[in-house]
């Protein structure tokens, strides 16, 4: 159960860490990055003709960011938690937990979670 616990928070705050990067990075650099989509694809995304604007305003606050890491990383430990509950739940065929056979065990598993 801990192996779960442990391999589900360090998934989780390295993807939370990897999507803070890449979201500050785009906050910051969005005017560029618009720039090159639309000389890249010929097209404009905010034409003057139309929009009053002409570029994506883009104003990153700490406090925001900080907001969305601390959701996001309770989010993936709430993820964790469920699946170590459900697995809790989970009584597997003891022959399954002391074989080493695992075709016979996918074959006993096949069986017992599908009723046959």
């Amino acid at each position: 159960m801990k192996i779960f616990i442990v391999q589900g928070t360090l998934i989780g705050l390295f993807g939370t860490l990897l999507g803070i990067i890449g979201g500050v990075i785009l906050a910051y650099n969005v005017s560029d990055v618009v720039i090159f989509i639309e000389q890249m694809f010929n097209i404009q995304f905010l034409s003057q003709e139309v929009y009053y604007i002409g570029e994506i305003p883009s104003d990153p606050h700490l406090s925001d960011i900080v907001t969305v890491a601390v959701v996001s990383f309770i989010l993936t430990l709430l993820a964790t938690l469920y699946q170590v509950t459900a697995h809790q739940k989970l009584t597997l065929p003891r022959h399954c937990v002391m074989s080493n056979q695992v075709i016979a065990c996918q074959n006993l598993y096949k069986s017992y979670f599908q009723g046959s």
